[in-house]
């Protein structure tokens, strides 16, 4: 019985002891005086995220006293190089691509890019085709690389007509009693092309005078003909027409709207 008794308080005391050893696992052991109010951590979180070398998890450090412990293991990330180192290989000409290398310091993982091509070699002297533009139409050089046959087109814009000075072909009548226009052409030096245009039968070196155009007349400029004193107009306007202001009953006559324009005081009534 004395036996059965002692084998009993030694289990509860190895039962005891592994309770005790599994508390100390969780928290760090107190070790202040037994009177001191023991110390409760204040954690900040660090989240720090997994790598192609490393996991990632996140991390609850005490601001007071530096106790820390680690939870949300993340595996590694293959993918996911942080420490890449680039070499470059730039081409000397167009037999020749752009090459990058990047290697992963931490895992050793390698890349190579493939770029564009060097540039290509041409003799700027011997174009192996030339066509002149004309004045509409553009022209082009072509040279031929002499690396790798590649054929660059070089345009040459159209420099448009050299027109020559206005040739009158009719002369414009210009009198009190007769007014016709004339007629005038003028060429091309560089081709066969020709620009025909009137001309006018009056002239005036004046300004002119301005007649602005109201709701219902056309504007115009009025000029004297230096020629013949007759008085011509030009450099019409179109009338502007009425800018109404909103309708509104006539008092005393119900159904009857009037309005008015606001430029010229036309007015207007209507039946509604």
């Amino acid at each position: 019985m004395k036996k059965l008794f002692s084998l009993l308080i030694l289990v509860a005391l190895l039962a005891t002891l592994t309770i005790l050893v599994a508390c100390k696992q969780e928290q760090p052991e107190f070790k202040g005086p037994e009177n001191e109010v023991p110390h409760v951590h204040k954690y900040d979180k660090k989240v720090v995220e997994p790598t192609c070398d490393s996991e990632g998890y996140t991390e609850h450090t005490c601001k007071d006293c530096g106790y820390y412990y680690r939870d949300n293991i993340v595996e590694v990330n293959p993918n996911k190089h942080t420490k890449l180192k680039e070499s470059v290989y730039n081409p000397k000409d167009c037999t020749e691509k752009k090459i990058t290398i990047k290697e992963c310091l931490d895992c050793g993982f390698t890349q190579t890019i493939e770029g564009k091509a060097g540039n290509h070699v041409y003799d700027e002297s011997r174009p192996i085709e030339v066509l002149d533009p004309t004045c509409t139409e553009k022209g082009h050089y072509k040279y031929e690389c002499l690396l790798c046959g590649y054929i660059r087109t070089d345009s040459r814009p159209a420099p448009g007509h050299c027109w020559g000075e206005w040739i009158v072909d009719v002369a414009p009548v210009c009198s009190i009693n007769s007014v016709s226009a004339g007629e005038q052409h003028r060429e091309c030096s560089a081709c066969d092309a020709e620009e025909h245009d009137i001309v006018l039968p009056h002239k005036s070196t004046t300004s002119g005078t301005v007649v602005l155009p109201t709701c219902t007349t056309v504007g115009y400029t009025e000029y004297v003909c230096d020629d013949c004193g007759t008085t011509y107009r030009r450099d019409f306007k179109e009338p502007l027409g009425h800018d109404y202001c909103p309708a509104h009953e006539v008092e005393g006559k119900p159904g009857l709207w009037c309005t008015h324009c606001e430029i010229c005081g036309y007015s207007k009534i209507e039946e509604k």
